[in-house]
């Protein structure tokens, strides 16, 4: 994960996960308060955050919506291809 500004880019989606995990915690949910939020059950919650399964694009968004962030796609600074 890397920190520019108020942004955290992640590459990993499993830090990603990591991070959502902390954050969710921080703001005092548990699992159950967050699949609600999102309309999830608890288990899906739980797996992400284990790094289990990977959220498909959309629900990462509703995840990250409901902890109060945003995603963002961010330009490479020096592109690979």
């Amino acid at each position: 994960m890397e920190r520019d500004g108020n942004a955290f880019i992640f590459v990993d989606p499993k830090e990603f996960a990591s991070f959502l995990h902390v954050q969710r915690m921080l703001e005092g949910y548990v699992q159950k308060d967050l699949a609600m939020a999102i309309l999830a059950v608890q288990s899906v919650i739980s797996d992400w955050e284990k790094g289990n399964t990977e959220p498909m694009l959309s629900n990462a968004m509703i995840w990250a919506n409901a902890l109060g962030y945003r995603l963002a796609l961010v330009p490479f600074e020096n592109p690979e291809v």
